[in-house]
């Protein structure tokens, strides 16, 4: 029954679960434009988006999430994830702030859009900001070996705080 969002929901759960996640994908989507206001559908949505790599598809369907959900950081930080991956970085970094200042108790998303957020501001050369990320990450996890790799990397290309760039790759090579 295509105007029934429950039977296209189930339609969609029995495609993903036989993992044909993209055909699941076009009844999630049309599930959602007769109820808009279901969260979880949304989330599954935008994971779906994420995983197929549709990140134009993932920044118009997050945003329209958002508009349903604007205090909800899962789905700002699914925004900044096609935004970042299409290459379009000031508007993945208002994402991942957005992201960070919601964010608050969920301590694993506020690493992840901090981690995202460093990698995006070294793209941007807004190093100061890059910097500043890292070593909030770092602050909370001494031990964050993503980190710790990335932030000595990009200080050795930019020859910069070569003996804090050492240090920290010996310590992620050291384990």
């Amino acid at each position: 029954n295509p105007g029934d969002n429950i039977a296209l929901m189930s339609q969609g759960d029995a495609l993903f679960i036989n993992g044909r996640k993209e055909e699941a994908l076009i009844y999630y989507k049309a599930s959602s434009k007769i109820d808009g206001d279901n969260y979880n559908l949304w989330v599954q949505i935008l994971t779906l988006e994420y995983e197929v790599q549709s990140y134009d598809s993932l920044v118009v369907d997050a945003t329209t999430a958002i508009d349903f959900y604007p205090n909800q950081a899962p789905l700002w930080y699914f925004k900044s994830l096609a935004y970042y991956n299409l290459k379009k970085y000031p508007a993945a970094i208002e994402s991942l702030e957005e992201t960070k200042s919601l964010s608050g108790s969920n301590e694993q998303l506020r690493m992840q859009a901090l981690t995202l957020l460093a990698d995006t501001y070294n793209e941007t050369k807004e190093y100061d900001k890059s910097d500043a990320a890292f070593e909030e990450i770092l602050k909370r996890d001494k031990n964050n070996d993503y980190a710790l790799n990335n932030y000595s990397y990009y200080l050795s290309l930019r020859k910069d705080k070569l003996d804090l760039a050492k240090s920290m790759s010996a310590q992620v090579v050291g384990r």
